[in-house]
Parts: structure tokens; C-alpha cells; sequence
């Protein structure tokens, strides 16, 4: 929004709550244009660094980064400099530079200002959408985003390109010209140069009315986060169609903080839950997750180390802190000081444990399958002996005799999964 009281490009209440805020200044007209109206705000001032990353691509970079230096000092405002050298002088690689030098320099109580405006947002969308997207790729930038340990806030979002050359030309400001910005054989330039402008000679409201589909598509996602939620696991019985369970799928990932796979990897595996046997559970690896389906249900699960066949000889002690184990651990507390040795093993399916004292010894796989338990789960329960006698499978199956052995030392037994779900 324009403050056209004291032309300004910015209202100060409209920046988020930070301890110190950072620029992201390359010197050209657009971040010019924000630092000389952040500094034009006596409040700020004394918590205003600007960031300048020489990528020492072109010829002129040098002079950019004394530029930028003379043009701080004027302003009074701290300037961070730093250079970097890229392997390849791609858009990605530059990204990631300027990315690793403002990690750097930010804590998680500050804040980083760029200078993105509106047209970049339209620039953006059809990018995206020349590449193949979804709805929340099709919703731009967010004015304010938590990245790495800090935010970044884009405080210029709403403006377009028109306003900040104005104001850049009311101020009689001092920029740099970077002419990789010219070379139409980068994506993002081809949109931005050759593009844009013919959408907007048919329709000089182009601009504002692909913005504004954004919005709306912006409404829509968070309709979708909030009707579809984070409950782990998602019952997807309401979901009868691949293209529904898929797009569903995307956006509870999306609500759980986790990377979506691509869209021929979740469809297949959208396709998988629908159409295979109750017996079977069809299961997708992501980066950091994974989803299996259990039960007309989907799991989000938490990646754990395999399930070692390894016997542990130990000892339960009530004084002591709880008994860390590869998977988990076991809390024992009793009324008085209690101290017995066990053993614990792992996957001993072919064991029979007496659940009632005048009742048949059971077998644990039905009563897994009894008690609900899933599949992922009984590969890490720990099974219990004391004196080569089963007493307990985790916490839910507990022998007779140990129950007894419990109550009579007022003890409380209990196994600790690790944390599955997401």
C-alpha cells in the first residue's frame, strides 16, 4: 500500500514483530527502492542491515558492491557484504549462495526483507504454471514465510513494478542495472520481459487480475488445510477416487510440514490404497516420512532403524530413570526400591503368552490382531522375560503372572514407542 502522506512505499506496523531486520540488497532499483524507504522511518533505522552478495558473475560486480557500499553510507545503514563463488552461474545456484550467507548472518529472532513486488508474484505464478502445478503453486509468494531459523517478509508484494520505478524517480534514486536481466534464454526473464508485457497489451489489467486469481486461489488452499487437517492417521474412506485421494493426500503432507512426492508417485500410490486387498499395505517412501495404508487408513510415519533381532540381558530398576531401549524405552516405578533382571527380545512371534490364570496361552499375532496393533509397530516390541518366562509384549499384552507380580509391589510397567506418527 502506497503512503502517499510522505511517500513513502511502506507503513512500518505492516512489518512483523523482529529483533533486528536485514535487507536483501543487490543495488538495483527494486531493493533500492525498499531501503530507501525502510530508512526513512526513524524507529527502524537502528535495527536496519543491509545484506549485498557479490556473485562474481559479471564484469561489473565489483562496482555494484562499492555502489551499494556509497549508497549505505549515505543512508547511515550497516552494510554486510559478502562473496561468494558458485560452481555454475545458474538461477539455482545463486539462490542457494545468497540462502547460505543470510543463515549466516540471521538469528531466529530477526527478520529478512526483500524486495519482491507484484509483478514479480505474476512472474512467478506463470512460472509455476508453465511447469506444472498444483493450487498452492499457484498461490505466489507469501508476504511473510518461515524459512531455515528466520522469516522473510516481503513487504512490496502488493506494488507493482509501476509504482516503485516512480517512487524511484520522485527520489531521484541511484541504481545498478544488471544486464543478465535482459538474456531471455533464463526462464524467468523470457516471463518477465517478453511475457508479461504482451498480457499486458492485451489487457493493461493483467497484472492485477492474475494477482488476484492468486488471492483467491490462496482462499481456496486455506479452505482446503483447514476442511482436511494435520489428524495422523487420515481416514480416506470419503476419498473413492484416485485424483481425489491424491489431491488430498498432497495437502495433508503439505499441512504436516512434509515434502509432497511428485503427482505420478502419489497418484500410484492414491491408485495402491483404493484397489488392493485388506491384506496388503501398500507403502510410499518420501524424504524424512513415510506413508503406509493400515486399515482404510493412511499412516504418516516417522522414518525408524530396522528392527534388530538382538537379545538384551538387563535389569528393572524401580530407582532408576527409564530403561532406554533401541526402540524406546520402558518406565518402571514401584512403591519400594525393586530391582529385577530380564530379558528382552525381539519379533518372537512363535511365543504363547497366558493372559487370564485360568485362560489358553495366546499367540501374538492374534492379539496384534485384536488389539489393533500395526504392522510397522510389532517389529519393535520389545518382549519381556524374567526367568525364560514371557510376561509382557509392550504395554497393551501383559501375562497373568506379571500382572500378579505388579500389583503385589504396587508397580506400574509400562513401554514407550518410539514417536511414529508425524
Amino acid at each position: 500500500m502506497v503512503h502517499s502522506a510522505n511517500n513513502q512505499l511502506i507503513e512500518l506496523k505492516a512489518l512483523p514483530v523482529a529483533k533486528h531486520y536485514y535487507i536483501a540488497y543487490s543495488g538495483g532499483m527494486d531493493s533500492t527502492a525498499l531501503l530507501h524507504s525502510l530508512c526513512q522511518q526513524p524507529t527502524l533505522t537502528n535495527r536496519l542491515t543491509a545484506i549485498h552478495v557479490n556473485h562474481n558473475i559479471q564484469a561489473e560486480s565489483t562496482q555494484w558492491s562499492i555502489h551499494c557500499q556509497q549508497q549505505c553510507k549515505q543512508l547511515n545503514i550497516p552494510l554486510i557484504t559478502a562473496s561468494v563463488q558458485l560452481d555454475d552461474h545458474s538461477e539455482a545456484a545463486c539462490r542457494q549462495a545468497r540462502q547460505t550467507v543470510f543463515r549466516q548472518h540471521l538469528s531466529s529472532k530477526d527478520c529478512l526483507l526483500t524486495a519482491h513486488h507484484l509483478n514479480d508474484q505474476v512472474e512467478t505464478m506463470l512460472f509455476r504454471m508453465l511447469r506444472g502445478t498444483g493450487i498452492l503453486g499457484l498461490t505466489g509468494m507469501n508476504k511473510t514465510t518461515a524459512f531455515a531459523h528466520y522469516k522473510i517478509h516481503r513487504p512490496l508484494l502488493d506494488l507493482s513494478l509501476e509504482q516503485i520505478k516512480s517512487y524511484v524517480q520522485l527520489h531521484q534514486l541511484s541504481y545498478v542495472n544488471d544486464p543478465s536481466n535482459l538474456q531471455n534464454h533464463y526462464k524467468r526473464n523470457h516471463i518477465r520481459n517478453l511475457l508479461i508485457p504482451e498480457l499486458e497489451k492485451y489487457d493493461p489489467a493483467a497484472v492485477q487480475n492474475i494477482a488476484l486469481t492468486g488471492q483467491n486461489l490462496q482462499n481456496s488452499h486455506n479452505l482446503l488445510t483447514q476442511l482436511i487437517g494435520t489428524d495422523n492417521p487420515l481416514d480416506y474412506r470419503q476419498f473413492t477416487d484416485v485424483d481425489m485421494l491424491s489431491a488430498a493426500l498432497y495437502h495433508w503432507l503439505i499441512n504436516l510440514k512434509q515434502t509432497a512426492p511428485s503427482h505420478k508417485r502419489l497418484t500410484q500410490f492414491s491408485a495402491d490404497c483404493l484397489s488392493a486387498s485388506s491384506d496388503k499395505n501398500p507403502e510410499l517412501k518420501l524424504n524424512g516420512c513415510r506413508l503406509v495404508r493400515w486399515q482404510q487408513r493412511v499412516y504418516a510415519l516417522s522414518v525408524t532403524p530396522e528392527a534388530s533381532g538382538n537379545e538384551i540381558s538387563t535389569t528393572l530398576d524401580s530407582a532408576a530413570p527409564p530403561l532406554v531401549l533401541p526402540y524406546g524405552q520402558i518406565q518402571f516405578n514401584s512403591t519400594r526400591q525393586l530391582v529385577i533382571p530380564v530379558t528382552i527380545k525381539y519379533q518372537q512371534t512363535h511365543e504363547r503368552i497366558q493372559l487370564d490364570a485360568n485362560g489358553q496361552h495366546k499367540k501374538p499375532k492374534n492379539l496384534f490382531q485384536v488389539l489393533h496393533i500395526p504392522p510397522w509397530q510389532r517389529k519393535h516390541l520389545p518382549y519381556l522375560y524374567i526367568d525364560n518366562e514371557l510376561m509382557a509384549i509392550g504395554s497393551d499384552i501383559l501375562s497373568a503372572q506379571f500382572k500378579q507380580q505388579l500389583s503385589a509391589y504396587k508397580a506400574e510397567y509400562r513401554w514407550l514407542s518410539p514417536q511414529y506418527l508425524l
